[in-house]
């Protein structure tokens, strides 16, 4: 990560990262409350993990519907 991160491109994916992926996980962590897997093994996990993000879809629809 250190020879990627000080090019041009590493610190253009790096940005990009920031902006698409780290608001999904700072909402999951910090307004939905996951912060750790309950479950251990990796098809455990895997599983625990696609309900977290079904539940964070859902509500992202909920959001688009009008009342």
């Amino acid at each position: 990560m250190y020879e990627k991160l000080p090019s041009k491109e590493g610190r253009q994916k790096y940005n990009q990262r920031m902006s698409i992926v780290e608001p999904v996980f700072a909402q999951l962590k910090f307004i939905m409350g996951f912060n750790r897997f309950l479950l251990r093994e990796l098809d455990k996990v895997k599983s625990e993990f696609s309900l977290v993000c079904t539940a964070y879809n859902i509500k992202k629809i909920l959001k688009l519907l009008p009342v």
